[in-house]
């Protein structure tokens, strides 16, 4: 093989390598400008309303074959749960935003920030497998969507109805920063999004005190975004103010053996 046969077999090999490991690395978009930190920060709070940004860094579609079909799966850092079975499977985040006592929570969008990346055929969410369940995950597109020539989810933005955490009322603030036209095959990505929940009625209290808890306080704070808003608890006052109350704050249950009943009482 003389030399320029051997440099044309060489850089087609390099192509095909680099073809191939780019059809296995899938395609990685980052975001150097974006408008705040990334995922949800809460810019302000109040027991009038809270304001938020969610802002996108960086996002892959990754090359899958789904019952033969070339498609692409969406993935965001820090998002592995699966959309719903058969819809297009775009990852989104929820956060519990605290309310007052009896409060409602209105959502308003103030600014969002988007772009359009066109011919995406983004892969179906599959069916989550039972426990005793083996082999691989079965996917089945959901045909009422994927042939309907409109955005899929149809609001990016949602706010569940109120509920309660540990006597704290709450809403679940989710964001899906994508939609998808499964007909057209463009995918919206909302990189920049401004919000206010604003609260309507209620008492201005927030949480019931009687309820709070040292130990499920780092629970709280952990899963609700305005956990500031929960009144200051000196627990170590509290022990020391008298009650009437009787009874306890929780119950051991354990087997009826001396051993148990010990660590129990200890």
């Amino acid at each position: 093989m003389n030399s320029s046969r051997f440099s044309r077999a060489a850089g087609l090999m390099l192509a095909v390598t680099v073809l191939f490991s780019t059809s296995l690395l899938g395609q990685k978009l980052t975001y150097h400008d974006a408008l705040s930190l990334e995922g949800f920060t809460l810019k302000n709070t109040s027991d009038q309303g809270v304001a938020i940004d969610y802002s996108i860094h960086s996002f892959e579609m990754v090359d899958v074959i789904v019952n033969g079909e070339a498609m692409k799966s969406v993935t965001l850092p820090g998002s592995f749960l699966f959309n719903e079975e058969g819809a297009p499977d775009l990852p989104g985040y929820a956060r519990y935003i605290a309310i007052p006592q009896g409060a409602k929570a209105k959502l308003k969008i103030i600014t969002m920030q988007s772009e359009i990346i066109p011919n995406v055929n983004v892969a179906p969410a599959p069916r989550i497998p039972k426990d005793n369940e083996d082999g691989p995950l079965s996917y089945s597109k959901n045909r009422r969507i994927y042939n309907k020539d409109s955005h899929y989810p149809k609001n990016p933005v949602q706010l569940s109805t109120p509920q309660k955490i540990r006597g704290v009322d709450v809403v679940m603030l989710g964001i899906t920063p994508f939609q998808y036209n499964p007909v057209t095959k463009e995918l919206v990505v909302y990189r920049d999004l401004k919000i206010e929940i604003q609260f309507q009625g209620g008492n201005g209290q927030f949480g019931e005190e009687r309820l709070r808890s040292r130990f499920w306080d780092p629970i709280l704070q952990d899963a609700i975004l305005n956990h500031s808003s929960l009144p200051v608890i000196d627990y170590n006052a509290r022990l020391q103010e008298p009650t009437e109350l009787t009874g306890y704050e929780y119950l051991i249950i354990c087997p009826n053996s001396t051993n148990y009943l010990n660590w129990a009482d200890s």
